[in-house]
């Protein structure tokens, strides 16, 4: 039952993602400039649809940590995908856009990947069992994230943009983790640091995910920064949250199987016209039709 209840909340976090991701995809392109630094986020800050696309996002945390305090971390990550669905549905029924074969597919993938992985799902454990490794992964996951922000050239370009993003994420999913592991156990203190680390990591991956946005067309900063942000955190959840993958199903290959499956529904997902035509009349200041 936990398990489910889990994989509802972190469905619900995946609405709340997926729905602020349209409308600051659209935010910022129309800002003028690609400029990567805290003005970008200061001159978004002053367009009331990107503030409330935000806070939409910043709804959709506590569902997440809900559900990391119900199911592993290996499952909560990939089920974030859902949401590419119901962006799929709204953009068909809205926008009138056709839903092909391949896209009720590339769904059914999305779902029956979350239904693998609630099968196969390791023990949730949420306890850093190394806290200096912890401490040495997340330090240069983060120092990759600032690295677009600070240095020049090459380092500003839209695919290291999104690869800084997908780290800033990882970030902030596994300290969520260990902050739902934390309010568990009744550490206040341990539930406040991890809550100052995520907050600044998450404004530094936003501010990252924006600049690739101005660059990029928004398929390829959506489904490499999912693909990093899910497929990361499972890969690094066995070593800094004990997260066991040997007891699952096939010592680790069902859950592999699961992610695969999941995660390739998403980016199909992320390239339908269908989803396209959300993002393009948002940018656009249309509303849709009737």
């Amino acid at each position: 039952m936990h398990l489910l209840l889990g994989i509802s909340a972190a469905a619900g976090a995946a609405l709340c993602y997926d729905g602020a991701g349209v409308l600051q995809a659209g935010e910022a392109r129309a800002v003028a400039g690609p400029v990567l630094k805290a003005s970008l986020l200061r001159d978004l800050a002053r367009r009331p649809r990107w503030v409330a696309a935000t806070a939409l996002a910043v709804a959709g945390w506590p569902l997440q940590v809900t559900a990391l305090a119900l199911a592993p971390l290996a499952v909560v990550q990939p089920t974030l995908a859902v949401g590419l669905v119901l962006l799929l549905v709204m953009g068909a029924r809205l926008y009138g856009e056709r839903v092909t074969r391949a896209d009720w597919v590339a769904s059914a993938a999305v779902l029956a990947g979350v239904v693998g992985l609630a099968v196969c799902a390791p023990a949730a454990s949420g306890h850093a069992h190394h806290p200096l490794t912890l401490a040495l992964v997340l330090g240069a996951l983060t120092v990759a994230a600032l690295g677009p922000p600070v240095l020049r050239g090459a380092t500003q370009r839209g695919p290291v943009l999104v690869v800084a993003a997908g780290c800033a994420f990882t970030v902030t999913a596994i300290a969520s983790d260990l902050l739902a592991t934390a309010l568990g156990d009744g550490r206040w203190g341990a539930a406040v640091a991890w809550v100052a680390l995520c907050a600044p990591v998450a404004a530094l991956g936003t501010l990252d995910e924006m600049g690739a946005m101005q660059r990029l067309a928004v398929a390829r900063v959506a489904v490499p920064i999912f693909v990093v942000q899910t497929a990361l955190p499972v890969a690094l959840a066995p070593m800094l949250v004990g997260e066991h993958w040997g007891p699952t199903p096939g010592g680790g290959a069902g859950l592999l199987a699961a992610l695969a499956t999941c995660t390739a529904g998403a980016g199909w997902l992320a390239r339908s016209p269908a989803v396209d035509a959300i993002v393009g009349a948002t940018h656009a200041g249309d509303a849709p039709p009737a």
